[in-house]
């Protein structure tokens, strides 16, 4: 499927409800010291499902060839950088509680990449209707 305004819209609506998920997954495990195994599945179903389709949609779709491609790069941007963040922290800590991290700044810095993603998501529908 390629993506056009219409799905894109869907999608915001998709990827925000996950990207909650994730924020509130990643905040309580960080108050209740919980293991970051949690964290690192939910973020592959949510990353190898609902974004990788948005993402595929997207590199096909007929908004790659005009303005609305820059519009939506953050987005995606933000999530390639997530990810690897979450690989770092999950190299390090595997089944470990979160806050055993050595760098506490890591859990801090994904927990406002998530934010704002959402932010990010949020504003995805109000950009491709400002052509």
């Amino acid at each position: 499927m390629a993506l056009g305004i219409y799905e894109a819209k869907e999608f915001s609506t998709r990827l925000l409800e996950a990207v909650r998920i994730l924020f509130d997954l990643t905040e309580t495990a960080r108050e209740n010291n919980d293991s970051f195994s949690s964290i690192v599945a939910e973020w592959e179903r949510y990353y190898l499902g609902v974004f990788n389709e948005f993402e595929r949609s997207y590199m096909k779709s007929d908004l790659s060839a005009t303005s609305d491609l820059l519009k939506l790069l953050p987005v995606i941007i933000t999530h390639h950088n997530i990810h690897r963040l979450i690989e770092a922290l999950n190299h390090e800590l595997g089944n470990r509680k979160v806050n055993e991290t050595l760098i506490p700044e890591r859990v801090d810095d994904l927990i406002a990449s998530l934010n704002r993603l959402a932010q990010e998501v949020r504003t995805m529908p109000s950009l491709l209707s400002n052509n």
